[in-house]
């Protein structure tokens, strides 16, 4: 058992895991536009994906980016349609992918509040 625990904690040393760089609360004045720091953090050895999405779920997809290379911030999000005024709970998904392919290589999925004055 403890060889079992040793080779699986050597594993997870050499695949580091999906580093996460953001703010909370992105903002917009029109529900569609927001404003926010949501990045493929510098130290991820991995391109990434950034999804939105306005359901746990991750059925009702309100944003993709496009591939983001290691150390590459969003300062925009524009959504698919506008959100309605207040504060909504949304699932944001930050997505690794292999070089070279479209391979998902990790994935990792946090709540934020999207806030539509």
């Amino acid at each position: 058992l403890q060889s079992a625990a040793d080779n699986l904690f050597l594993l997870e040393e050499s695949s580091p895991g999906v580093s996460l760089e953001y703010k909370n609360n992105p903002k917009s004045e029109d529900g569609k536009n927001f404003t926010c720091h949501i990045a493929n953090a510098a130290d991820n050895q991995y391109d990434m994906y950034i999804a939105v999405y306005a359901d746990s779920g991750c059925t009702d997809e309100l944003f993709r980016s496009g591939r983001l290379p290691p150390g590459t911030p969003l300062a925009q999000l524009p959504l698919a349609r506008a959100l309605e005024p207040g504060v909504h709970e949304c699932t944001v998904a930050f997505i690794q992918v292999e070089d070279g392919s479209e391979t998902v290589h990790a994935q990792t999925l946090i709540t934020m509040d999207f806030t539509v004055s």
